[in-house]
């Protein structure tokens, strides 16, 4: 497996990503993509490529890769793997980021945001109560139900509470759920795909298309591009990232070369059902925005159903 990763040219983003980097567990998986040469010493436990081109072609302020690019000089340093894909460099994964889809073609990642690195490999395991009191308290959290609220209704159902405590508060229902990662919807931050395919994913789309990373606007059109001519799937909590300010905004050159704003109306084309079934099977039904709720509820009523259901 390779994966290439954007390496940021502007020095006031390297401390975050020389961070984000080192906590891979497999290096030799990553190819740092440079648009320029660097000799920073932090790069030499890397494989590095220094990219023919850059976004500045079309204007950009700040030269960032061409996912094209990037894909092809994965392919091009480990010809023989049978993955290949990108990602964004600010994002670390856990575990084997291929168990149980080696038959899909595709692999779509959503990120799972987090407050700090260590809680990516938090389990509710974790946790002083049981999975099923967890779920409910989620389940509740979900609906609307303020934490508060959520504290009188346990000690009204008189629910043993954890750490010695005399009663539930809304600071400890709180606390329970600080460590909990929320899978960011729109967040496809890593695309692997199969050997047998990626090339034909070079020229039909990233070629066409020509998309440019560290920005927005591509991955929902290629997540429904790869799931509508591939076998693909969008993967959950397998990639975290600690939350921080977006870097870049809308009304960036790139973001509009990108494709720009899906309309607000259009944008649950964008998704499958199984994906959306797939957040509430994992808890993550929150991270659901609530306009797309509404739109499901408009155009979809049964799925609209499943998602309220348990």
């Amino acid at each position: 497996m390779k994966i290439s990763v954007p390496w940021p040219v502007k020095e006031e983003s390297q401390p975050r990503i020389k961070e984000s980097l080192s906590l891979w567990e497999d290096k030799s998986a990553l190819l740092l993509c440079l648009v320029e040469p660097c000799d920073d010493p932090f790069l030499e436990d890397f494989d590095t490529v220094v990219l023919e081109r850059n976004s500045t072609d079309i204007g950009t302020e700040i030269p960032k890769c061409y996912i094209h690019d990037m894909v092809k000089a994965a392919c091009d340093w480990s010809p023989d793997h049978e993955w290949c894909g990108f990602g964004n460099s600010d994002c670390v994964p856990v575990g084997d980021l291929i168990e149980n889809n080696e038959d899909y073609d595709v692999l779509i990642y959503h990120r799972t945001d987090i407050k700090e690195w260590e809680f990516r490999k938090c389990t509710k395991n974790d946790k002083p109560i049981s999975n099923e009191l967890l779920q409910e308290i989620f389940y509740w959290r979900e609906d609307g139900m303020s934490d508060k609220k959520v504290a009188r209704k346990l000690n009204r159902m008189e629910i043993p509470v954890p750490y010695g405590k005399a009663e539930w508060t809304y600071p400890l229902i709180k606390g329970l759920f600080y460590k909990e990662g929320s899978v960011f919807f729109w967040g496809q931050d890593m695309f692997l795909f199969k050997k047998s395919v990626v090339e034909e994913i070079l020229e039909n789309y990233l070629k066409v298309k020509d998309p440019i990373l560290s920005t927005g606007g591509f991955d929902p059109r290629l997540s429904r591009w790869c799931t509508e001519n591939y076998k693909g799937i969008r993967v959950l909590n397998k990639i975290f990232h600690r939350y921080h300010h977006s870097e870049w905004d809308v009304s960036g050159i790139e973001y509009k070369h990108n494709g720009g704003d899906i309309p607000v109306n259009e944008r649950i084309d964008y998704v499958e059902d199984n994906f959306i079934l797939s957040l509430c099977a994992e808890g993550q039904k929150g991270a659901i925005p609530k306009y797309v709720k509404y739109l499901i509820g408009k155009k979809n009523p049964n799925l609209y159903k499943k998602i309220l259901s348990k």
